[in-house]
């Protein structure tokens, strides 16, 4: 999220620490699984529509952006100070 520069709500940061945080090595896979066919799946559709013949990454998907967030950016900077 901090990548894209998205902004969260408390809640959606709270909802998203509680799903995230603190996972096992297997329940970062099983997720990481979920995401990838839940790709295969969306592309799969996406596919079957003349208008979006989209390539990975889809065209239709942001851009990932150029250099580290602000955000990131000032948290990596502090960890290096820290070190």
């Amino acid at each position: 999220m901090d990548e894209y520069g998205f902004r969260l709500t408390k809640g959606d940061f709270e909802m998203m620490k509680a799903m995230f945080a603190d996972l096992t090595q297997t329940e970062k896979a099983d997720v990481e699984q979920a995401f990838v066919t839940l790709e295969n799946w969306l592309y799969k559709k996406l596919g079957s529509y003349e208008i979006s013949k989209c390539g990975r990454p889809c065209y239709l998907s942001i851009f990932p952006p150029g250099e580290p967030h602000e955000l990131r950016k000032e948290r990596e900077k502090t960890q290096k100070a820290a070190a």
